[in-house]
């Protein structure tokens, strides 16, 4: 009767499902002279990892770590100050944007302007000054700013609006120092850069003395002058023009003479 014998425990480590299930196994020696058991115990050893493969795994994890931290996503650039100068501007002044950018990753920042006369675009591109000739007063400029590094666009930041002002009127006549049959007569003459609509007034003169507040004529009765004055009188007459925002000044004096 051929000799048999049940196998449990000995192989658990090689297969964890294996135990003593009551099976049969035949432990003869095989064709090459070897144990299955001793056959099925060496596959089970080669398939331990080994000290030098837990090294080259941890090298891997830190070359990995390193891999990550050379393509951290690149942070978007920022404007961080801007303002238009000079804060008084007529109509051909030249505005200036005074802008900054930065960058969190140390990139070059370019500046892109986009320049607005009341909220429509006039000029875009990557001047930072804006001439305003054709410009009138009331205008308001804007200027919208864009920063890039190269790669990618922040945000965009937007200035404080400046206004057009008001260019005052300017006389340009000189006082007239004729005197026709005891009366005095004087056209003011004076002109208003942004076409305002001009009104003349008397803001110093000798009693008597007065002006047309549209067409600026001033006229005045020369008083008698006493023959026992010692000193000829004199009158300080003071014009006032306004285009209702601005104003200009004109003065002279008038001496009388016997």
């Amino acid at each position: 009767m051929a000799n048999k014998i049940y196998i449990c425990v000995l192989v658990t480590f090689i297969a964890a499902s294996s135990g003593c299930t009551g099976d049969k196994k035949d432990v003869s020696p095989n064709k090459q002279g070897k144990s299955p058991i001793a056959a099925n115990v060496g596959t089970g050893l080669k398939s331990v990892p080994q000290p030098e493969s837990l090294h080259t795994m941890a090298d891997i994890t830190k070359e990995g770590a390193a891999e990550e931290r050379k393509i951290k996503p690149n942070e978007l650039p920022e404007v961080i100050s801007i303002r238009l100068s000079p804060r008084l501007v007529y109509p051909g002044t030249i505005v200036k944007a005074e802008a900054e950018g930065r960058d969190p990753d140390g990139d070059l920042v370019s500046l892109h302007y986009e320049w607005k006369k009341n909220e429509e675009t006039v000029f875009e591109g990557s001047m930072d000054e804006l001439k305003t000739d054709g410009f009138k007063k009331g205008d308001f400029i804007t200027v919208f700013v864009t920063p890039s590094d190269g790669k990618m666009k922040g945000k965009t930041r937007k200035s404080i609006p400046l206004i057009i002002a008001n260019r005052p009127p300017e006389i340009k006549s000189t006082p007239s120092t004729e005197i026709v049959n005891g009366k005095y007569t004087y056209k003011v003459e004076a002109s208003d850069p942004d076409g305002d609509v001009l009104t003349f007034s008397l803001e110093e003169s000798p009693a008597g003395m007065a002006i047309d507040p549209a067409a600026g004529i001033i006229k005045w009765d020369i008083p008698a002058v006493s023959p026992d004055s010692k000193t000829p009188p004199s009158y300080n007459v003071k014009v006032l023009v306004s285009d209702g925002d601005a104003k200009a000044f004109q003065g002279f004096s008038l001496t009388l003479k016997r």
